[in-house]
């Protein structure tokens, strides 16, 4: 049991070490892409204008709330393809 442990424990603590860094950077990098697709979620048309009025980063997605030109609200939401890993896809709410 003890060889077994060796190699458990330091793989279990890599494991969370990854994981506690891509939430890291799913709160913490750069959300330009990110916005971006959900100003075109929030629009949906071309020549609307959208302003952010709210935004809300967390490990497991992102969260927008728009104002749209004619005074129209939405909300969209961010989520990656796989929980931590993967393309950003947003959709309205």
């Amino acid at each position: 049991m003890s060889e077994r442990a060796r190699w458990v424990r330091p793989l279990v603590s890599a494991t969370l070490i990854g994981l506690t860094a891509l939430g890291l950077n799913n709160v913490y990098g750069d959300p330009t892409e990110v916005m971006a697709q959900a100003e075109r979620a929030a629009c949906g048309a071309a020549g609307c204008s959208a302003k952010v009025t709210r935004g809300e980063r967390s490990p497991l997605g992102h969260e927008y709330d728009y104002a749209l030109s004619g005074g129209a609200s939405v909300t969209v939401t961010c989520r990656r393809a796989l929980v931590l890993l993967g393309a950003w896809s947003c959709a309205k709410r």
